[in-house]
């Protein structure tokens, strides 16, 4: 079933296939990016396709925001709570156990404990992407707020998001030392605070969608072309700032702005791209959290394989790896889903008298 026969709109399911394959790039990429020649024109080739894949988080938090306040209809918090819990956390949960499975049983790095099985799940550090998890549910617990904040003036509260959002990320231990001095928090990365421009600009969204969607196209050509000059601007302070060790004290603002104006370009491409989504592509649109939360897993796993047959050129290993993870975990996440939704069916959904 495509996206506009299920009642979703079409181009947020595009969105979420981009922001899902942005985020498999940004993965799959590491590897070359870590043994590559740093003067080479691979590197800087690799690098720059990740570096503008980093706004994929970014996307989700806008979509996250975006569909918490684009229907009419507002079911009771503890009815949406528990959906939440069903969708996100439980799975976010599994997903933890199995990787700690993993890293316990499989590499040996951990020794299985549930003070430590816990200690990741709270803190979202045992794989890379987990940290997208623990500030959604943040911000998922935080939802009156957000649905309130929602119906003020959006260039007052944007405003001061962006405001919010800087000096999290840029001096939230600083803030902290002048309540607590000499305290330092080392996970400011993962506090919503961080990252509240983005999703209260998805809830302004949702909330006025047509203005939304009318402001997109009468600005189209300002949005292309600013956003094109705005990740150029990025990837030239990125490229001195981590190839040529360089400090670059004005990277977050520009960093910020980067990830909100081509989320604004996504979502352009994203309305011009077909209403009725072919069918393979809606499924894995909808095991698009599956394949998040598994692919780093996927890559471990024929990370292990590789290594196993000795196979260590650059771009063999990059071959692999992207078409291992781009194959691999959409098609488990699909069969699982299938598998999941027949057992339902048998033995959790009421039989029809």
């Amino acid at each position: 079933m495509s996206a506009a026969q299920s009642g979703r709109k079409s181009e947020l399911s595009w969105l979420n296939l981009m922001f899902c394959a942005m985020v498999l790039w940004s993965h799959s990429s590491s590897y070359a990016l870590t043994h590559l020649d740093h003067s080479s024109w691979a590197y800087a080739l690799v690098f720059s396709l990740q570096r503008v894949c980093f706004i994929s988080v970014y996307g989700f938090f806008f979509l996250s925001g975006l569909k918490l306040t684009l229907s009419k209809k507002k079911p009771p918090l503890l009815t949406f709570w528990k959906r939440r819990a069903n969708t996100i956390l439980l799975p976010y949960c599994l997903a933890v156990a199995v990787y700690y499975y993993w890293f316990c049983k499989v590499i040996g790095w951990l020794t299985p404990s549930l003070s430590g099985y816990l200690g990741f799940l709270i803190r979202g550090d045992l794989s890379a992407q987990f940290y997208f998890v623990v500030v959604l549910v943040q911000f998922i617990l935080l939802t009156p707020l957000m649905q309130r904040l929602a119906e003020y003036s959006p260039a007052l509260l944007l405003t001061a998001a962006v405001l919010i959002s800087l000096l999290s990320n840029m001096y939230f231990n600083d803030i902290l030392n002048v309540f607590v001095p000499g305290a330092w928090f080392p996970y400011s990365d993962r506090i919503f605070s961080s990252y509240l421009v983005y999703y209260l600009a998805g809830c302004c969204a949702g909330r006025r969608y047509g203005d939304f969607l009318a402001m997109l196209e009468k600005n189209r050509g300002i949005i292309a072309g600013g956003t094109l000059c705005v990740i150029l601007s990025d990837l030239v302070f990125c490229w001195f700032g981590y190839a040529r060790q360089r400090p670059i004290p004005f990277a977050v603002p520009v960093a910020m702005l980067h990830y909100l104006s081509a989320t604004l370009l996504c979502f352009l491409v994203a309305l011009r791209l077909p209403k009725r989504m072919p069918r393979w592509l809606a499924e894995v649109d909808r095991t698009s959290f599956l394949i998040y939360l598994y692919h780093v897993l996927a890559l471990l796993a024929i990370d292990k394989v590789l290594d196993h047959f000795g196979i260590h050129k650059v771009s063999v290993h990059f071959l692999f790896r992207a078409s291992f993870v781009y194959l691999a975990t959409p098609l488990a996440g699909i069969i699982w889903q299938h598998l999941w939704a027949a057992v339902k069916e048998k033995f959790v959904r009421p039989k029809a008298v």
